[in-house]
């Protein structure tokens, strides 16, 4: 049986039931290696699902703010059990370029919501833990067009390391 357990060899508490828990679908393109996304400027379909163990989804809220202000999503219910999971949909229109903060957070009918602290549910064995889920996205214009720049620039991991030169595209294609 799973239990919370804080400490080693403690017995801790049984787990009976899964905690409010959302997962947003990031948008936009993924950075590979730090899986920020980017997108273009305009309007972006954010969607995602939710469920809790204590009953039926009442409340998703997005952030694009980094939790500074919350708006509420669209529920779309895929069934009628009051345990199944609901999808959410948030219409998000980005007009400004820059850096962003996407938060979502779910609240059932038992006015469970998810913890903006991901480690106030901490436990040993990392049961139950339901944060709040964050994406980092950048908005910049020309996102998922071709373009003679990628979006992420380079950087050095290693301290004392030498990157190597950034290629021209553009006098590559000049002298062919």
């Amino acid at each position: 049986m799973y239990r919370y357990q804080q400490v080693k060899g403690e017995l801790g508490a049984p787990l009976t039931l899964k905690r409010v828990y959302l997962v947003l679908k990031p948008p936009g393109i993924p950075d590979l290696i730090t899986r920020q996304r980017f997108v273009a400027p305009g309007s972006h379909l954010l969607e995602g699902m939710a469920w809790s163990g204590s009953g039926r989804i009442v409340r998703v809220e997005v952030s694009t703010d980094n939790a500074r202000t919350w708006s509420d999503a669209k529920l779309v219910p895929v069934s009628s059990d009051r345990y199944a999971w609901i999808q959410l949909r948030f219409q998000w229109h980005a007009k400004t370029a820059g850096d962003y903060m996407i938060a979502c957070r779910a609240t059932d009918e038992k006015g469970n919501k998810q913890p903006l602290d991901p480690n106030a549910a901490w436990n040993r064995q990392g049961m139950g833990v339901n944060g709040v889920q964050r994406v980092h996205v950048t908005v910049q214009p020309g996102i998922g067009s071709a373009q003679l720049h990628v979006p992420s620039r380079s950087r050095i991991a290693i301290a004392g390391a030498k990157a190597p030169p950034i290629p021209s595209v553009a006098n590559k294609i000049a002298n062919h």
